[in-house]
């Protein structure tokens, strides 16, 4: 009686070759596809500008509004210091803020980072407002806490120009920049 070795090492290696082929060819359909679709995908980048009570200001921009008056962040420094000196209880506020927020076209998802500083004594929320319409209104944000994307409750234009941040801050339950 006779042994035969029967090997199948062949065919396992014709079978290995196919599905690296199969794998390959579906990854670089799959990275096309990814690189079709994405590039379909309009990013827009909102500039932001900031409002707590009477104080405004626009990101990049050299001066500050406080009430009717427009000064330098340097003459808004000066005049913040001496009102510490002067009253030494009064919180200073602080803010985490970025210069702009991004959203994909047509999407109501925006990117934006606005954060309470944990040397802050209050709590705050803010508003987005777009041409004076309110398009998201946070929850509330104790200090160290910070938000870096919001759902809004309708999509935003594309040709949009900007968004102003509104900040509301609470302290002993009372609202006091509204």
């Amino acid at each position: 009686m006779s042994t035969v070795n029967i090997s199948d090492s062949g065919n396992r290696e014709r079978r290995t070759k196919w599905t690296n082929i199969m794998f390959l060819t579906s990854a670089i359909s799959f990275a096309i596809w990814l690189g079709l679709w994405s590039s379909s995908l309009m990013i827009v980048e909102v500039p932001l500008s900031y409002e707590i009570g009477d104080v405004r200001w626009q990101s990049g921009s050299s001066t500050i509004e406080v009430g009717t008056t427009t000064m330098s962040w340097n003459e808004f420094d000066l005049l913040q210091k001496k009102a510490r000196r002067e009253n030494p209880e009064v919180s200073q506020f602080s803010v985490k803020v970025g210069s702009t927020a991004t959203f994909i076209e047509g999407r109501k998802k925006l990117h934006v980072v606005i954060g309470n500083l944990e040397s802050n004594k209050n709590d705050f929320y803010f508003e987005l407002l777009h041409m004076g319409e309110v398009v998201y209104t946070s929850t509330m944000l104790k200090p160290n806490q910070s938000i870096n994307s919001v759902k809004l409750d309708k999509p935003l234009p594309d040709n949009i120009s900007g968004l102003v941040v509104k900040y509301y801050l609470i302290e002993r339950k009372d609202v006091i920049d509204h």
